[in-house]
């Protein structure tokens, strides 16, 4: 049955202020319980055209458990982790490595240096690019400096910052486990609302200027912050619309680009993007062609030759697009 202009109006505001005061409760009061909602099938996906075009060139099995993260380091070498620990592969895809964890690894980066560093629930290890362990830090709690529920971290110099859903804020670190700062805690004395996270997703990455850039899922939006905690600018709105982000609540997982763009990932309605700094759409990768309406927790990475790598934990796979300029 198709659905007149009026009607889809109507059903996707209706949704998006639902999703919307469902997620600021939750974000108030701690709440942890994902708010489904449902429409966007009556809807339909709504397929831009875009300056950029994606073109998926390959996909492989994780084969590492329950897949969770990716990170692909200076030359092209790709880190996977999962409920299996580590698993890595050159740019050919091509195994190189694995290694186990103690316990289910969540995420992973990998410093300048080559040091990788693997994110468990509270801890932080650290291993060479061979898999040999080189420390561990980090552990649970409820202060500063403690850990909660890391869904991710990145690294950049000497600082490692960890996103803790558990705290709903960032945290950052010295590469020595040296707690640092806050980035992101509400602050009620300030009317500060910061991070909001009602499910467990929570993604940063750190630009090349050394700006912290965040998914902000319960405020569906991206956020930009200083090392030192300020926030420097958000971009964003709700809806189903292909540049906005649906609730509830997205985006879940993000990655820069060598060139500085972000790509996003949502849930619900599964779906990567790419835009400029700005928050201008230029790239769709949609539901309806790639993922599983299951798919969810897509985590991304991206390589020096612009190619994007999407998880898509719900089958083991990892897909790998490049983005371009359409023909003509």
């Amino acid at each position: 049955m198709s659905i007149t202009r009026t009607t889809y109006s109507g059903r996707l505001a209706a949704a998006v202020l639902v999703a919307v005061a469902a997620s600021w409760a939750c974000g108030a009061v701690g709440c942890r319980k994902h708010t489904d909602i449902s429409g966007y099938e009556e809807i339909g996906e709504r397929i831009p055209e875009t300056e950029l075009r994606a073109e998926r060139v390959r996909t492989f099995e994780a084969k590492v458990g329950e897949l969770r993260g990716i990170a692909i380091d200076a030359d092209d070498r790709i880190y996977l982790v999962g409920s299996l620990g580590v698993r890595v592969l050159n740019g050919e895809g091509a195994e190189v490595a694995t290694w186990k964890t103690p316990e289910d690894a969540r995420a992973i980066a990998v410093a300048d240096d080559g040091t990788v560093y693997v994110a468990l629930t509270t801890r932080i290890l650290t291993f060479d690019r061979a898999g040999k362990p080189l420390g561990a830090w980090g552990a649970e709690g409820t202060r500063p400096g403690e850990l909660g529920h890391v869904t991710s971290l990145a690294v950049r110099g000497s600082d490692v910052v960890v996103a803790d859903w558990g705290k709903l804020c960032l945290q950052r670190f010295d590469t020595t486990g040296r707690f640092i700062n806050l980035i992101g805690k509400r602050d009620r004395t300030k009317d500060f609302i910061g991070i909001l996270a009602p499910s467990a997703y929570l993604d940063l990455a750190i630009d090349r200027d050394g700006r912290v850039v965040v998914g902000n899922p319960g405020r569906l939006r991206v956020e930009t912050y200083s090392l030192s905690g300020e926030l420097l600018g958000a971009w964003g709105k709700p809806g189903y619309q292909p540049e906005r982000f649906s609730p509830c609540c997205n985006p879940t997982n993000l990655a820069l680009t060598r060139d500085g763009n972000i790509v996003t990932a949502e849930k619900g309605l599964p779906r990567v993007k790419v835009y400029d700094p700005t928050g201008k759409l230029l790239a769709y990768i949609s539901q309806r062609d790639y993922f599983p309406k299951e798919a969810k927790g897509m985590d991304l990475a991206a390589d020096s030759k612009g190619r994007i790598y999407v998880l898509e934990p719900f089958g083991g796979v990892v897909m790998v697009f490049e983005i371009g300029r359409p023909p003509g």
